[in-house]
């Protein structure tokens, strides 16, 4: 979808309602994308997502260990699977800087039809699920961990997904497990016929909804120079307050 920088806030998230995503191809740099986010909501986290082999090891040391379960990084070149980020943010923001020379594309699954393809027992299942999420303390920076449902009601009846495969536990009933694996098969059957690849040139963005739209990427070299910047976006529940 092309979108123009002149549209903000309210039209912006309409966009976003409709379509699940918004790519902006036209060039801006990124103080203006960072504006155009702010029109959004509150901006919690700026990420510079390289592929950088040191900060990968510092991400590592700080990280819990209570939490297991191996965790994909952003600064890793191995590819990063389809999956939603923290729950406390509404919408995704990236920006291009550089992209990679061969690929670099973001991968984007829409799960709007949900509903229509589970039933209220199996949706019921995928809401009992819990999984972790983790916010790192601004002083200490050790990360705190707090729990989400995989499928939650939101505000006016829409359901809300949080979904990260690497953080599923392993201690599901056998009728969660069943709705699991119904969902791994709803997901393929979406990478193989309606997958989105929005490979960003510089100066370009996309805004996602991280509670609805899966996004990930393939691996990179571990000599890209990809750059992008990542914005995490909490936005009003009352969006008359926006513009």
């Amino acid at each position: 979808m092309k979108l123009g920088r002149e549209t903000l806030g309210k039209e912006l998230l309409h966009s976003l309602d409709t379509e699940g995503f918004v790519h902006i191809r036209e060039p801006m740099d990124p103080d203006e994308f960072e504006t155009l986010a702010c029109r959004l909501g509150h901006l919690s986290l700026r990420t510079d997502l390289v592929i950088d082999a040191g900060k990968a090891v510092e991400e590592e040391k700080i990280r819990s260990r209570t939490l297991v379960k191996k965790r994909q990084g952003v600064y890793q070149p191995e590819g990063l699977g389809l999956h939603t980020d923290r729950p406390t943010e509404q919408v995704l923001g990236w920006y291009c800087v550089e992209q990679d020379a061969v690929d670099g594309a973001l991968l984007l699954v829409d799960t709007k039809d949900l509903a229509d393809r589970f039933s209220e027992s199996e949706l019921s299942r995928l809401s009992q699920i819990r999984l972790t999420y983790t916010i790192r303390d601004p002083v200490s920076h050790e990360e705190q961990i707090f729990y989400q449902s995989l499928l939650s009601q939101a505000p006016g009846g829409l359901r809300q997904l949080y979904y990260v495969p690497w953080l599923l536990p392993d201690d599901c009933s056998t009728e969660q497990f069943a709705a699991l694996h119904k969902f791994a098969g709803y997901l393929r059957d979406k990478q193989e016929n309606a997958l989105v690849r929005v490979r960003l040139k510089p100066g370009e963005c996309l805004f996602i909804d991280n509670r609805r739209c899966l996004h990930g990427r393939e691996a990179l070299s571990k000599h890209s120079n990809r750059h992008l910047i990542r914005l995490y976006i909490r936005t009003p529940e009352d969006k008359d307050d926006l513009d």
